[in-house]
């Protein structure tokens, strides 16, 4: 699995949170893209942070109606 790969639980997993994340941190304008061009991964993963706990019952994950679970690089 990628390292840049993060997990997000939200309520609004229709909505695309991967274009929301590019409208916040757009690619390849950051100081730090001239050395490793990965700017925009790295306020992602400091967003986002590395890691989520969810519940799990009877080998499911407790998820409410309109929760779902997104990776996103």
């Amino acid at each position: 699995m990628s390292r840049k790969i993060k997990t997000i639980i939200t309520e609004r997993y229709r909505e695309q949170p991967e274009v929301t994340l590019e409208g916040l941190f757009p690619e390849g304008v950051w100081e730090h893209d001239k050395v490793d061009d990965n700017g925009a991964a790295h306020l992602k993963a400091a967003v986002l942070g590395p890691s989520e706990a969810v519940p799990v019952r009877d080998g499911r994950l407790l998820l409410g109606t309109w929760q779902g679970i997104a990776l996103v690089e």
